[in-house]
């Protein structure tokens, strides 16, 4: 068999096995954009990412394009539970287009609150560092302040509720034993005589 015999059969191969990475090469960038965002519709992610991902790195491309390409893989990272790609891919588009509108009714609600998180971590203040030469000596430990500490709050408390149970039962046993002391139900009063 010739070699180019056996080279048309694997370059056949492949074009049948690989269709989406054959057409990302045979297409250029704004075609397969089309062509990626008609797969993402369809849910065949995988076949939309293999067209994007070469097109994420060229440099030929407008910014809007550029923008459009990162954004539709953030589409399909964020469908097939990518989070750290689909942030990538964020990233990139918030540093070309740093004021990139958000179609909160057409934009997956995944990739909206993605987009929101990475201008919320872009806009915190960095962490601040202190750097210092010598150890910090440590301070003693601060007295105990039965006034304010939290335990003596709750022995007050603690006190005012026993004292005032016993004040009511104290209370409780005057009312019910009355001024005779023993009997503690005095008998009714007797029913007049009938006439």
């Amino acid at each position: 068999m010739p070699c180019s015999f056996r080279c048309g059969v694997v370059t056949l191969l492949a074009v049948l096995c690989f269709p989406a990475a054959a057409l990302a090469q045979a297409e250029d960038c704004p075609a397969a954009i089309e062509t990626a965002n008609d797969h993402y519709q369809r849910g065949r992610f995988d076949d939309a990412l293999a067209l994007l991902e070469p097109c994420l790195e060229d440099a030929s491309l407008t910014t809007e394009q550029r923008v459009q390409t990162y954004r539709l893989a953030a589409f399909n990272y964020l469908a097939k539970d990518l989070t750290d790609e689909a942030r990538q891919a964020v990233e990139a588009l918030l540093t070309l287009e740093p004021d990139h509108e958000l179609d909160i009714l057409m934009d997956p609600p995944a990739f909206v609150r993605l987009v929101g998180d990475v201008r919320a971590a872009r806009e915190a203040p960095p962490p601040s560092v202190v750097v210092r030469d010598q150890p910090e000596e440590t301070a003693p430990p601060p007295a105990i302040d039965t006034q304010t500490d939290g335990g003596g709050k709750n022995l007050g408390r603690w006190a005012l509720i026993g004292g005032g149970l016993v004040a009511g039962g104290v209370l409780a046993a005057v009312l019910l034993l009355g001024p005779g002391g023993d009997d503690p139900i005095s008998a009714p009063p007797g029913l007049p005589s009938g006439n």
